[in-house]
C-alpha cells in the first residue's frame, strides 16, 4: 500500500489558517485552494487567520497529529499557533511541528512549549543551501541562514527535531543533508517537487530533464546512501518516480 503526502507522517492535520505569507510557488494548499475556490492563488500571501481554531478542545488521538500542514508558523500567528499546540498537547497528544522557522519568533515558541518537550517532534523545511534558490521558490519565507540557526537552537534545547528536504531546489541536496545531519535526532525525508502544484508558465524554470530526471533521482540517492546516515528517508514519490525508469 502506497501511502501519500502528509499521510507519511502523521494520522491527522490540524491548521488555523487560510493562506501563507511563505507564499511559495510550488505550494500544493495553494493549488488546491485555488483550484476549488477557496482562495485565490495571488492572493495566497494574505494569511487570513482563524481564532476559533484555538478555543477547540482536542481529544488523545491515535498516532501523530501533524500542524500545520497547509501553511507556516509566522509572527503574525505565533500566539495563535502556541494557543492551538498547548490544546492539543495538553490532550496527551504527541505533536508534529512542521515549519521553516523564522529566528524572529522560535525562541518564543520553544520557551512557550518546554513543558511538552516530551510529546513534540519538530520538522524543519530545508529546501537549499542557495538563498537565490529559497528566494525564488519560497520569495517569502525564512532565509536558509535563519532555518538552520533554528535548527541548531532548538536542538541544543534538547527537542527532537527533524527536516524536510522536500522539495529540494538545486543541486545542493546532498550538501543540505550532510550540513544539518548533526542536529537532527529523528529523520531526514527527501522528495523532489511535485510538478502538478505549480503554474505550467513557470516549468521551464525546474528543468526537469536534469533535476528531477529519473537517471539523477537515482545518482541523489546513492550520493545519500553513500554518506552512511542511517536516518535518511525518501518519499514515496522519490522512489516510485526511480522505479518507473527501472520498469
Amino acid at each position: 500500500m502506497v501511502t501519500k503526502g502528509t499521510k507519511e507522517w502523521a494520522t491527522k492535520n490540524i491548521n488555523f489558517c487560510l493562506g501563507c505569507s511563505n507564499d511559495c510557488l510550488y505550494c500544493y494548499a495553494k493549488a488546491m485552494a485555488h483550484r476549488y475556490g477557496r482562495k485565490n492563488r495571488d492572493d495566497w500571501q494574505n494569511m487570513e487567520l482563524r481564532p476559533e481554531i484555538g478555543k477547540r478542545i482536542f481529544r488523545k488521538a491515535k498516532g501523530w497529529i501533524m500542524s500545520p500542514s497547509s501553511h507556516d508558523i509566522t509572527l503574525e500567528n505565533i500566539d495563535l499557533s502556541i494557543q492551538v499546540f498547548k490544546n492539543i498537547l495538553a490532550a496527551g497528544n504527541n505533536l508534529l511541528i512542521v515549519t521553516k522557522p523564522d529566528d524572529n519568533w522560535i525562541r518564543y515558541l520553544l520557551r512557550s512549549l518546554f513543558m511538552y518537550e516530551e510529546q513534540i517532534l519538530f520538522r524543519f523545511t530545508i529546501t537549499t543551501l542557495d538563498d537565490s534558490s529559497r528566494y525564488y521558490w519560497e520569495p517569502g519565507a525564512p532565509s536558509i541562514k535563519s532555518r538552520i540557526e533554528a535548527l541548531e537552537l532548538t536542538y541544543d534545547l534538547g527537542f527532537k527535531t527533524s527536516i524536510s528536504v522536500e522539495p529540494f531546489l538545486d543541486d545542493t541536496i546532498v550538501n543540505v543533508v550532510k550540513r544539518v545531519h548533526p542536529y537532527v535526532t529523528g529523520d531526514i525525508w527527501v522528495g523532489p517537487m511535485n510538478m502538478i502544484h505549480v503554474p505550467k508558465e513557470l516549468h521551464a524554470d525546474i528543468e526537469p530533464a536534469d533535476l528531477y530526471s529519473p537517471e539523477n533521482l537515482l545518482k541523489i540517492k546513492q550520493e545519500i546512501d553513500s554518506l552512511g546516515f542511517n536516518n535518511i528517508k525518501y518519499k514515496d514519490h522519490f522512489l516510485n518516480k526511480i522505479k518507473e525508469e527501472s520498469n
